[in-house]
């Protein structure tokens, strides 16, 4: 991206390859709406920035020529600020969902999954059980399973 970036900075307008592209910054960001679940927010893009400068300003090249550090430094502002808007743009698509809900929505997912494919458990029922202990969303209701399944255990 960034090669093509630079290379792009001295070219007509109307013959860019970096725009709209998939090295576009934007649709880089893009991209990466759907890790949005999993826990990917604006503070990762602001380390990147921060690491891509660390780097290039460690480089002897940068750090002898007077101004270089400082073209790198809003270089990479700018990259990073356009990867950052196109992750944001897909805030609707992909809402940020706890991390926890997502394990669980996941969890539940497979094991539905693996009941319906007709794979036998250990315990009969164990399967749909747990299914149903996962997919209680809050600690309240997991503590109220928790014991109704005592309750049951003790009467059997």
């Amino acid at each position: 991206m960034f090669d093509i970036v630079l290379k792009n900075m001295d070219t007509d307008p109307s013959k860019r390859t970096d725009t709209g592209f998939p090295l576009d910054p934007k649709i880089i960001g893009r991209a990466h709406g759907p890790l949005r679940p999993y826990g990917l927010t604006g503070q990762y893009w602001e380390k990147l920035g921060e690491t891509i400068i660390d780097v290039v300003l460690g480089q002897e090249a940068v750090r002898d020529l007077p101004g270089a550090g400082q073209a790198w430094v809003i270089f990479t502002a700018c990259l990073v600020d356009q990867m950052r808007a196109g992750f944001d743009e897909n805030r609707e698509v992909f809402p940020m969902f706890p991390k926890r809900q997502t394990v669980l929505h996941y969890a539940t997912k497979h094991l539905h999954e693996v009941n319906s494919s007709g794979e036998e458990s250990s315990e009969p029922g164990s399967t749909t059980t747990a299914l149903q202990k996962i997919s209680l969303s809050t600690p309240k209701q997991r503590r109220q399973s928790a014991a109704e399944g005592l309750l049951s255990k003790e009467t059997h």
